[in-house]
């Protein structure tokens, strides 16, 4: 059972009230006119939540949105009405709002699923205790979060009820990409569920026919299997239903197959026992033979029968002289060494497993520069642009309790506290500029430290212009969390194998992982400074090292 804040009474005006954490965004018109007419003639009979706002004098509604806008268009904004006000939380302000949706006017499946994946969000992930609190079965909670892979033009138009459930079941299996185009295809030609999903099989492939590691599929949201589990509608079990990365897949398998092949017809050769050179038998001494006649010539030698092998033979290459990886390594088939031409094709295959490796060092490290960023930088409207977004996105409350409360007397002052709120926020308002800049700073700070999404950190990176090169560069300690053969692909993306050349890096690669990395570390004339690996770049894309 939710426990929720004892409620007053308070009359105000309904120019103090503004919306709040409501997951509806679509409100009919007639039925909006009926509620009007309604509220004109006999009042509003249940009165409105709100609870009061910490930034302002208005009040943000818990529920009854509907009733709110019905009251404004029948009195309008100066008309003062009675409300019931309680001090909500976040979290408990959006709960009684998706619950009132739900007893009242059935809200679209969508907005159910904004609704909770919003309350996902502040319970940190946690889908167990996000349905207990919604009241929901796992299964509904599931197949609601589903929905939310959805673009807004799809969510709206179930909101509108121009297509049916079915409909947006079916689009949750589809690329983002393709969804728009797939939309209108259903709300231009009046598709039925049955015809969509037809003309939706034909685009899939059958996963069970591909050649490709299909490990990542097993949990792919575009993997019918996951939709089947879900929906009651859905296209066949074991189809991808996102042709594009299937098409991806496919590329990929054949070049890395054809890399392997190569490789495979590279070693046997090398493998091949070369011929034993004979000793060339000396020739034999041509015979004389006394001249007929005083203009006769001796007739030139023969040469042997028995010609060296060396002279009938075709000549054999050089041994391959290229390091071979570790025996003990458990990386995948090392790409080649530096000393030969580096193939693009090939280092594709590491390439999601170098990203996979990057992403927690990457994610933290960007974290901690951006907040110095943050707390560094003099312009305290910057600090204070960020405070606003986060509070517009409804994200302050990823700053969890005492982060800031624990040094709230730093920033206002001793016996802050021991103050009540009204004592409080006069001793805010009489902060001076340096001390308010300091504060905002601090929050701003908090928040690019603790927002669960990296997505927020990034903007907030971008907005600063944070340098990763002004706060990180690459370690041994970076290094080690690679095998010998990535750590080779980040040496060449950053342009020690040009440095040093082809065969001092081949060398260089044929010791052990320790060695390898000490040897990088140490290069005469080489400078890792504002050297980053793509892979640790914002975006987290590793790029292939082009040939060297």
């Amino acid at each position: 059972m939710l426990a929720l804040p004892v409620l007053t009474e308070k009359v105000i005006p309904l120019a103090r009230i503004v919306p709040g954490p409501n997951p509806r965004r679509y409100f009919s018109t007639e039925a909006l006119e009926d509620l009007t007419n309604s509220i004109r003639s006999r009042g509003i009979l249940q009165r409105i939540i709100v609870r009061p706002m910490a930034s302002s004098d208005e009040f943000e509604i818990v529920a009854g949105e509907r009733r709110y806008r019905a009251a404004v268009a029948a009195w309008g904004p100066d008309h003062e009405i009675v409300v019931n006000v309680g001090d909500y939380t976040d979290e408990q302000a959006l709960l009684v709002s998706i619950e009132e949706n739900e007893q009242r006017e059935n809200p679209s499946e969508t907005e159910q699923a904004d609704g909770a994946l919003r309350l996902l969000e502040m319970l940190n992930g946690d889908r167990g205790e996000t349905a207990r609190r919604l009241g929901w079965p796992r299964s509904k909670f599931d197949r609601r979060i589903a929905l939310t892979k959805l673009l807004p033009t799809v969510k709206t138009a179930l909101d509108e009820r121009r297509i049916m459930l079915g409909h947006a079941e079916l689009l949750a299996a589809v690329a983002p990409d393709k969804q728009e185009k797939a939309l209108a295809s259903i709300v231009d030609n009046d598709l039925s569920v049955a015809r969509t999903r037809e003309l939706l099989a034909r685009l899939t492939h059958s996963l069970a026919d591909a050649k490709f590691d299909r490990t990542e599929c097993q949990t792919c949201p575009f993997n019918s299997a996951s939709q089947r589990a879900l929906f009651a509608t859905c296209v066949d079990d074991g189809l991808c239903t996102n042709p594009t990365c299937y098409e991806t897949k496919v590329q990929q398998f054949n070049m890395l197959e054809e890399a392997r092949l190569k490789e495979e017809a590279e070693r046997k050769k090398t493998a091949e026992p070369k011929p034993t050179p004979q000793k060339t038998p000396a020739p034999a001494a041509p015979r004389t033979v006394a001249p007929a006649a005083a203009d006769t010539v001796s007739a030139p030698a023969k040469p042997s029968a028995e010609a060296a092998p060396s002279e009938i033979a075709p000549a054999h290459s050089a041994p391959d002289t290229t390091p071979v990886a570790d025996e003990s390594s458990s990386e995948p088939d090392a790409a080649p060494a530096g000393s030969e031409p580096v193939d693009a094709d090939h280092l594709a295959k590491f390439r999601e497993q170098i990203i996979r490796k990057s992403r927690e060092t990457r994610e933290n490290t960007w974290r901690k520069a951006t907040s110095q960023s943050v707390m560094t930088s003099d312009d305290v409207e910057m600090a204070n642009s960020v405070i606003l977004l986060a509070a517009f996105q409804g994200d302050l409350q990823e700053i969890r309790d005492g982060v800031l409360s624990s040094r709230a007397a730093k920033f206002v002052g001793e016996g802050f506290d021991e103050a009540g709120r009204p004592d409080r926020l006069v001793m805010i308002s009489k902060l001076d500029e340096p001390a308010r800049k300091r504060a905002l700073k601090a929050i701003a700070t908090a928040y690019a430290q603790k927002t669960t999404r990296f997505e927020n950190v990034a903007t907030i990176a971008g907005f600063y212009g944070t340098d990763l090169c002004d706060h990180w560069s690459v370690t041994a300690e970076f290094l080690k969390g690679y095998t010998k053969t990535e750590i080779r692909f980040i040496a060449i993306e950053l342009g020690v194998a040009e440095h040093v050349g082809p065969k001092v890096f081949a060398k260089m690669c044929g010791g052990k992982v320790s060695e390898f990395i000490e040897a990088l570390l140490n290069i005469p004339g080489f400078d890792w400074a504002r050297r980053v690996p793509s892979a640790m770049s914002l975006t987290g894309t590793a790029s292939l090292p082009s040939a060297a």
